[in-house]
């Protein structure tokens, strides 16, 4: 038998395997979706949670696409809408063009260093929430403040560097195990 590499631990077998396979790739969409709720809970003012929820799917689909995949995307998308937008549908497309983006990126992204990332990360910010203002400008039948586009922005490309940091250390803990 194999012996592990020190500070490896050694995979269970048969069903607990399954279990921890699935469990590991189910974390980042289940801690998206903590954050999301966290700050739909909380929230007072414009909703953050796209702002929140962004940086998520960028991080994951760069790094560990596996475990946010597409219709996790979509669910997601789905699930704020319901809960916070006034215009059903325009966060969900907004997560999902992002989605796609980013994993046509992925390649040259993965081997860029975190500020090439961060000012990528801010160029699809930028661009996911023109087009959700834009969205939520056709549903309401009128042109709404562009302020917010820069708002959530600034919001979200500020809390990006915070994110992805906590995400690395999990991304890392997670390939520990693997």
């Amino acid at each position: 038998m194999k012996r592990p590499k020190p500070g490896k631990v050694e995979p269970p077998s048969g069903f607990l395997r399954f279990l921890d396979n699935f469990m590991r790739n189910a974390l980042p969409v289940l801690v998206t979706v903590v954050l999301a709720v966290a700050v739909i809970t909380q929230d007072q003012g414009p909703s953050l949670a796209l702002p929140v929820v962004l940086p998520a799917v960028f991080f994951w689909t760069i790094f560990r696409p596996a475990a946010m995949p597409p219709l996790a995307v979509f669910l997601l998308g789905v699930v704020l809408d319901l809960l916070v937008s006034p215009n059903f549908g325009a966060l969900t497309v907004c997560l999902i063009i992002t989605y796609a983006v980013v994993f046509r990126m992925r390649g040259s992204l993965i081997k860029q260093n975190f500020y090439v990332i961060a000012l990528v990360y801010a160029l699809v910010a930028l661009g996911c929430f023109t087009l959700s203002w834009l969205m939520n400008s056709i549903g309401y039948f009128r042109l709404l403040s562009p302020r917010f586009i820069m708002y959530e922005t600034l919001v979200s490309t500020g809390m990006y560097p915070i994110l992805a940091l906590a995400f690395t250390g999990m991304h890392r803990a997670m390939e520990r195990f693997e």
